[in-house]
């Protein structure tokens, strides 16, 4: 229980501070593979966009999580019957799925092969990063890694190596984030 409040003060944190940076992979109007992939993109058969009851029934044993963010419309369940993953976080407003947060546990990044191992499967699957930072370079000093990437689609992924071993993949829709930001700010108190 302890690991899943952590995870969700992560993503709360992720939120308040946003993902700023749209950028393209193509210069052209064509769409690439990768961009393609980016778009059908699915996770253990979830792709954002899919709707909760699309959801629930793929994934019968998930639990809705209380947060924050149900305030401004946002629903959020977790499934932990995975054989890919130690634990998924599923995002959903106004019933659409906008956001996955994939957790690997140290155990299950060395049952894959090590964190590299698991940056080149996504690298084949939507390109190179736009982005990449190591060690010094995070202001985060509880990173070691972190490469995001981003596409017209409005899709953008992040993939994230703590120090103590753990990762994350997230699976976002820029448009949804941005909406439920202005929503907390629309709502944030003032004092007057």
């Amino acid at each position: 229980m302890i690991f899943v409040k952590t995870l969700i003060i992560i993503i709360g944190t992720y939120f308040s501070f946003g993902y700023c940076e749209l950028s393209s992979k193509s210069d052209s109007n064509s769409i690439t593979n990768f961009e393609k992939n980016a778009n059908e993109f699915k996770f253990e058969g979830a792709s954002l966009g899919i709707t909760i009851q699309k959801f629930i029934q793929k994934f019968p044993e998930a639990k809705t999580i209380e947060d924050d963010e149900e305030k401004y419309g946002s629903k959020t369940y977790q499934v932990e019957s995975l054989k890919s993953a130690s634990l998924v976080l599923y995002r959903f407003l106004d019933g659409i799925l906008y956001f996955i947060a994939v957790v690997y546990d140290k155990d299950k990044i060395d049952e894959i092969g090590g964190f590299e191992t698991l940056t080149n499967r996504v690298i084949a699957k939507i390109g190179r990063a736009d982005r990449g930072n190591t060690g010094e370079e995070l202001s985060d000093q509880e990173n070691s890694v972190e490469y995001t990437w981003s596409f017209n689609n409005n899709k953008s992924f992040e993939l994230i190596l703590k120090k103590d071993g753990t990762a994350f993949f997230k699976i976002i829709d820029d448009k949804s984030i941005i909406r439920v930001k202005r929503l907390k700010a629309a709502n944030a108190e003032v004092g007057f």
